[in-house]
């Protein structure tokens, strides 16, 4: 199995040895244990929140323990779709990125309410937390003033967008046969 051209699926399970078969029944079960689980937080989601646009914005959150394995699982059974359902996990996150940041904005009513309630706290916009601890410790705090805050959650909005462009780009290539190996 050492080929550059992912296998198909019959013959990636006559090949793989038992232990990742177990392993990949495992993951299987761990699946269906989260399904259950997002399916139950869906539900009280529904039910115990009234706000339509809060329910939507939940829903998204939610549900990225189902998405993440459910993508995770397909790529592990499906190794010729990893890189697609790859690219459908990396985008669903960013969106989930975006929404979270909607959601804090709605906590404070708007941006500029935020931004109100950072400084009235003595709040600073720290960059060198985890996981950017590495490469941005040079980077000062920041004062959270409405500006900062905006171009902040821009940023955030547009790494979405940026995400989806790149894999499409990515799985393009990787169609084509252009890869690392072949450059």
């Amino acid at each position: 199995m050492n080929s550059t051209v992912p296998p198909y699926i019959a013959q990636w399970f006559q090949e793989l040895p038992v232990v990742y078969i177990v392993f990949i029944g495992v993951c299987a079960c761990v699946f269906i244990a989260i399904s259950v689980a997002t399916a139950i937080m869906v539900w009280r989601i529904h039910y115990y929140v009234p706000n339509e646009y809060v329910q939507a914005d939940l829903y998204f959150i939610v549900l990225v323990p189902f998405i993440v394995s459910s993508v995770c699982l397909i790529g592990n059974i499906i190794p010729r779709a990893a890189p697609v359902t790859y690219a459908v996990g990396l985008v669903f996150l960013m969106l989930c990125l975006h929404v979270t940041v909607l959601i804090i904005v709605r906590l404070f009513g708007t941006r500029n309410g935020m931004a109100k309630w950072l400084l009235e706290h003595n709040k600073v916009l720290h960059f060198d937390v985890r996981p950017y601890c590495c490469c941005c410790h040079c980077l000062p705090g920041m004062s959270p003033t409405p500006k900062k805050v905006r171009r902040l959650t821009y940023f955030v909005r547009q790494s979405p967008i940026v995400r989806v462009v790149l894999q499409v780009a990515i799985v393009i290539l990787g169609v084509e046969g252009i890869s690392d190996q072949s450059a």
